[in-house]
């Protein structure tokens, strides 16, 4: 087994290293550091030492920001806001939801760390209610699993993967025919059939 380097104290472009993090799900060893602008964020080692982040990036993010309009002499828009939010929650290890963030490995994609990147994927929000949902929660922030959604909206998408998830549980656990199973769920026997590989049923619906 290789040992894990000790980056406690080095500095890597305007990052200097000031806290060991937890480690993702995957093993890899990240670290909390501190940018020459005062901002703090948690950083994989790996990315620390092939030189991929050397700075926090707030001051790109505000000038993206600026050229769009979204954050201009502190007047920020409803989506600059959530994307914000979104950002601190899976960076910041003091911010008080960054345990049920970035602290259990859901991150921001590479491509949603530019807030004109994000807003060119998920658009205006439709209402000033609507926020980002994850419509597969064991993933992070990324095209093609996020939405603009309500509460009420979250709530529902919550209990019907709920109710797919106990379904397809029930299909894995039944020992009764392909046959008959499609037949009484209404669906193709090659959807039976996926289910009982492992595929989810609200992904084949």
């Amino acid at each position: 087994m290789v040992a894990k380097a000790n980056l406690l104290g080095m500095r890597f472009g305007e990052m200097l290293v000031i806290g060991e993090a937890p480690s993702d799900k995957h093993g890899k060893s990240h670290w909390l550091c501190r940018c020459s602008c005062g901002v703090e964020k948690v950083v994989a080692g790996s990315a620390l030492l092939q030189g991929l982040t050397a700075s926090c990036g707030a001051r790109a993010h505000r000038a993206d920001s600026a050229r769009h309009g979204h954050a201009r002499a502190g007047r920020m828009t409803p989506e600059y806001k959530s994307w914000s939010a979104m950002i601190q929650r899976s960076t910041n290890p003091n911010n008080p939801d960054f345990h049920r963030y970035g602290g259990r490995g859901i991150g921001v994609c590479d491509r949603w760390r530019s807030f004109g990147s994000f807003l060119a994927d998920m658009g205006l929000k439709p209402t000033r209610r609507h926020t980002i949902e994850r419509q597969d929660n064991s993933r992070g922030y990324e095209p093609g699993n996020c939405r603009w959604a309500t509460r009420r909206e979250q709530v529902l998408n919550r209990a019907y993967t709920k109710m797919t998830d106990r379904i397809a549980a029930n299909i894995r656990a039944s020992k009764r025919s392909i046959a008959s199973l499609a037949e009484e769920y209404g669906v193709s026997r090659s959807t039976i059939s996926a289910i009982r590989s492992g595929r989810n049923w609200k992904d084949l619906n």
